[in-house]
């Protein structure tokens, strides 16, 4: 069932998959406090995969 509540946890997401900031997306869902945000944060696996590999090339490590 789509809820307001289901699209603030996919607007939240797609944010941060995006690159957004997560003072910007508080700011954007008008939360006060930086924790409630991040409940709504759903973290895609590409998103993890690209941070792992940002990383590695940051620091010369191979996976």
């Amino acid at each position: 069932m789509l809820t307001p509540h289901s699209c603030r946890h996919t607007y939240v997401s797609q944010l941060q998959a995006l690159g957004v900031d997560m003072e910007t997306i508080q700011s954007m869902v008008g939360r006060a406090d930086i924790e409630m945000t991040q409940h709504y944060l759903h973290v895609q696996e590409e998103t993890r995969r690209a941070a792992a590999d940002k990383f590695s090339k940051a620091f010369g490590m191979t996976r």
